[in-house]
């Protein structure tokens, strides 16, 4: 049976896209995730398998290492396929700032990219760092940690995503607005929807109506929200 080949191009976490992450590079080669028959290798942009599909699920690499599904068990691996941090977490995230958020028996904490613990499994879910800082929950409630895990904006948020540009949006009273890294709300709660900074702008939506804003919260004309939509 002529073998089915099928592409990675999102990491289905957080939203991320396989462009939001860096793929290692190998011999010059970049490696993208490719799944052949239920399994999961790499391979280049010539389309030759330089890790054969031996996974049952493969993330993009971050850097030098990529998240990896063997059986029940997440690890990572290597750009020679090789694990650097064993298969033994109940899930993981891509490394980002240095650290990744993993998931032991119900509870989830950051590791380095040696696989030591620096923040130690805790809440109930976690986010990845991006700018020093990164989303947990506890509680039903989302607030922000530091990279030694100290929470420095409190559990108050219904919903939170990850900064960029010194921007996250989060959820309160069933809408979303923005805080700084201090946790200061710099741009009130009232849109349905909202999306990342980037570039100085963050496309959001009041009902149906959308729109870009910039760092402040003013409406910025002469940009067609529809052309990207």
């Amino acid at each position: 049976m002529k073998a089915l080949y099928r592409w990675s191009l999102s990491l289905g976490i957080l939203g991320l896209t396989a462009c939001d992450m860096p793929s290692q590079l190998v011999g010059g080669d970049q490696l993208f995730p490719l799944e052949q028959n239920g399994k999961w290798g790499y391979v280049n942009h010539r389309g030759q398998v330089l890790i054969r599909p031996q996974f049952d699920y493969a993330w993009k690499f971050d850097g030098d290492l990529a998240a990896v599904k063997i059986g029940s068990k997440y690890g990572y691996i290597d750009p020679n396929g090789a694990f650097v941090i064993e298969p033994r977490f109940d899930f993981v995230y891509p490394f980002s700032d240095g650290l990744a958020g993993v998931k032991v028996a119900e509870q989830y904490g950051y590791i380095d990219k040696t696989g030591r613990f620096v923040v130690q499994p805790r809440f109930d879910a976690v986010a990845s760092f991006f700018s020093g800082r990164a989303g947990v929950k506890m509680g039903g409630r989302w607030g922000y940690i530091d990279k030694q895990g100290n929470l420095v904006i409190p559990l108050q948020f219904e919903e939170a995503s990850y900064f960029a540009e010194e921007r996250a949006s989060v959820k309160l009273g069933g809408r979303w607005g923005y805080i700084d890294p201090q946790g200061k709300l710099v741009i009130p709660a009232r849109y349905t929807e909202t999306s990342f900074f980037a570039n100085g702008l963050a496309k959001v939506r009041t009902g149906e109506k959308w729109s870009y804003i910039n760092s402040s919260g003013q409406e910025v004309s002469g940009v067609d929200p529809a052309e990207d939509r």
